[in-house]
């Protein structure tokens, strides 16, 4: 366990000097509105399954509602999927590989990965913990739990690691897998059983218009990245790196099946939820969240050879320049640790060189048009009239965007600050909407009058 007590170590340390992000601000501010008495999906859009913002919402109800708290929860989910990697490999050389990879490869420093996506990774490689060791029940359960986070993942590897139970000849055991899987979504649906109707309209029917609109390769990712200094570089080319092995996850999982390798059906069902996080959007934030399931997939499909261990030492190694890299990026760049719900951790100022708590003279309910909306929230005491708190097209799914312009001909303040309105994201339903609200529209720090933009 040294090595996972150093990947903790150096989680720990990535968290420290990661600056927030919007996700991150979101998920605060989800939080804190179901803590408000907002209903999940119906009164605050929320695109996952619930159980990892139930966790967040009731650590806020126990600690303070700041930011810290959200990012401690982080570090617990990706401890967790570095223990469970371990427990999952056995072996001091194989551990001493998949844990470098995971932290080199995937870890907070390099970017923050949204919390319910982190549960599912954690809940996937625990299940393949349970299955590995005969406990198919146990994995059901564990598995979904994962379900309830990012649950397109979560569905693949339920029936991927069903599938390998079943593969070895223990269908009944198979069947119980699937059958105990069920258990926490009948949970859900009898502790919030009117949230059922809004979660399929929001979390789910609007997946159209995410994988419309949210599709990125890794070639783009690449090719938009600026490499100026030597502490952007190993962020960069970590993250590079991490696309490289969630691709070759599945090839080498694939051939280690072929080859009999023992465990070789575990290592190609977590490379293929692999997959399943990048896809469509196949960007370095979501390469880096998907390497907590291919590092150990990798590491099943070596079956103990040289190279593992090189790659491991490599693993290591860029994690010690990311991590380097990642402080003298915070030290030297403008962050604030004293604002509002964020206090402790760095933020940076949003577009156009303003700080997120910059809106004494906004409305104090005032819809924020801008991809950064949440930061504010989070730090500026302006409150969202509104369900969306994070303004992409992808958000608002097929009526949303009409539910928000209808209020604006009620005379709802709207702050528009959205930077490219032919991006794939852009709300293109609502910017076309704005030409009657001229009246109402404010920007950070100043209300316009008529007629002003």
């Amino acid at each position: 366990m040294t090595w996972v007590a150093l990947g903790a170590l150096a989680t720990i340390v990535g968290a420290w000097y990661q600056p927030v992000s919007v996700d991150e601000a979101w998920s605060l501010v989800v939080a804190r509105r179901m803590n408000r008495g907002d209903r999940l999906y119906r009164d605050v859009f929320y695109g996952a399954a619930p159980l990892a913002i139930w966790l967040q919402s009731l650590a806020f109800r126990l600690l303070r509602p700041q930011g810290l708290v959200a990012r401690g929860l982080t570090v617990f989910y990706q401890v967790a999927q570095l223990w469970a990697a371990a427990m999952l490999l056995g072996g001091d050389s194989r551990v001493f590989a998949v844990v470098g990879v995971m932290v080199g490869m995937g870890g907070l420093h390099l970017g923050l990965h949204n919390q319910y996506g982190q549960l599912t990774a954690a809940s996937a490689i625990w299940g393949a913990v349970a299955v590995s060791q005969g406990m198919p029940v146990l994995a059901g359960l564990v598995l979904g739990l994962g379900m309830l986070g990012r649950y397109p993942a979560g569905v693949v590897a339920t029936v991927s690691l069903g599938l390998v139970v079943g593969w070895s000849g223990d269908w009944p055991g198979a069947l119980g897998l699937m059958m105990a899987s069920a258990v926490p979504i009948l949970v859900f649906v009898l502790v919030r059983p009117s949230s059922v109707r809004w979660f399929v309209e929001r979390a789910i029917a609007n997946k159209k218009t995410y994988l419309a609109a949210g599709g990125f390769s890794p070639f783009q990712w690449i090719v938009t990245r600026t490499w100026l200094s030597w502490p952007v570089m190993a962020i960069h080319a970590s993250t590079a790196v991490a696309m490289v092995l969630v691709v070759a996850a599945p090839v080498a999982g694939a051939w280690s099946l072929y080859r009999g390798v023992t465990d070789s059906a575990i290592s190609l069902a977590l490379a293929s939820v692999g997959l399943v996080v990048v896809y469509p959007r196949f960007d370095g934030a979501h390469a880096l969240a998907a390497i907590a399931l291919s590092g150990p997939a990798l590491a099943i499909a070596a079956d103990g050879a040289d190279w593992l261990l090189w790659v491991g030492s490599l693993g290591w190694l860029m994690a010690v320049l990311g991590l380097a890299g990642r402080v003298r990026l915070t030290r030297v760049g403008t962050y604030r640790r004293d604002l509002p719900s964020m206090r402790h951790l760095p933020v940076a100022p949003i577009r156009g060189g303003v700080w997120p708590d910059e809106t004494s003279e906004l409305p104090a309910e005032v819809f924020l048009l801008r991809i950064d909306a949440a930061l504010v929230y989070a730090c500026g005491g302006v409150f969202n009239p509104t369900p969306f708190d994070y303004p992409a097209v992808s958000t608002f799914g097929a009526r949303g965007q009409r539910l928000v312009l209808n209020q604006f001909e009620g005379g709802m303040p709207v702050c528009n600050g959205w930077f490219d309105a032919k991006g794939p994201l852009a709300p293109v339903e609502l910017l076309e909407g704005l030409g009657g609200v001229e009246g109402r529209q404010t920007r950070l720090g100043v209300l316009l009058g008529d007629g002003q933009t």
